[in-house]
């Protein structure tokens, strides 16, 4: 007689190891991962007009930091599936893999560098989708983003209360 075999406990190891040898290489990064809060977006009286028939205000939960890694965009055509049109100033989008659950799509991650003369930089990328990654996805998974270079972090920098931000 045939025994069925329970893969899962390899499976969830062979995942854990895969994701301590992705964050804990030289390439990683932490970021403040604000994530948007999709069940709680509202609208306020929009007395002058600035929203667009469809859009809504988002809100987002306090920041956590999370660790990051990086790599060139390996679909670009997912982005066109996904609504977004090319731009003459278009920055190329990204895929970044975070050691936490996917996030929701409109979520933002901080990137921050400090630079040899003691200056500091800041990156903001815009979360379009996240893409499981295997089966179950148990190692993560893939993050399109796109970096936000008009992006004003002067506004972010008020929402971020430096006793609220958690690290996952």
């Amino acid at each position: 007689m045939i025994q069925p075999q329970d893969f899962l406990a390899l499976t969830e190891r062979l995942a854990s190891d895969t994701k301590q040898f992705l964050f804990q290489s030289r390439d990683t990064r932490q970021v403040m991962l604000f994530k948007a809060l999709q069940d709680q977006a509202s609208d306020p009286l929009d007395l002058v007009g600035t929203l667009e028939q469809h859009e809504t205000t988002i809100n987002y939960a306090a920041p956590v930091i999370v660790k990051a890694r990086f790599f060139p965009n390996d679909n670009p055509q997912s982005l066109l599936t996904a609504g977004f049109q090319s731009a003459p100033d278009f920055e190329s989008p990204k895929t970044v893999l975070l050691d936490t659950a996917p996030v929701p799509e409109q979520s933002i991650l901080w990137c921050e560098d400090r630079l040899p003369n003691d200056k500091k930089t800041v990156e903001l990328f815009y979360v379009l989708a996240a893409t499981p990654i295997g089966k179950h996805g148990l190692v993560g998974a893939k993050h399109q983003v796109l970096p936000m270079s008009h992006a004003d972090t002067q506004a972010l920098l008020a929402l971020i209360d430096e006793d609220e931000v958690t690290h996952d």
